[in-house]
């Protein structure tokens, strides 16, 4: 299975239970791909190497660290570009705390767009 999780109020709210969680679903042979999605601007090598520390001091284990292209405009561009790498990496569960306000605030039908994904709003 992959997992997708964002940093910034998901990790970020709990490192130690993700910690938990990343080293119980890579450890032996479970099979488990962890990808850390997050709307942070990955076009700055600096932004990107304080990602990946913050993520070895929390004790996070993954498989792939996924960040965006560029700074966004808006968060509804944000918004479709993590639905479009979720699609794209075949996430079988993403783990977010902004899930329920994509259809509240912007109308985003999840379910529609992300039929086989199942959605775990932190």
């Amino acid at each position: 299975m992959k997992w997708a999780i964002d940093i910034d109020g998901v990790i970020t709210a709990n490192p130690a239970v993700f910690s938990w969680l990343t080293y119980h679903l890579t450890k032996n042979e479970n099979d488990q791909t962890i990808i850390v999605l997050s709307w942070r601007d990955g076009s700055d090598p600096e932004r990107v190497k304080e990602t990946e520390r913050e993520l070895e001091e929390f004790g996070i284990r993954y498989n792939q660290l996924v960040m965006a292209p560029r700074k966004f405009p808006n968060a509804r561009v944000a918004m479709f570009w993590k639905i479009a790498k979720i699609a794209e990496l075949c996430i079988d569960i993403w783990m977010d705390d902004e899930i329920k306000i994509y259809k509240r605030d912007y109308g985003i039908n999840l379910d529609r767009l992300l039929p086989g994904v199942q959605k775990i709003w932190i």
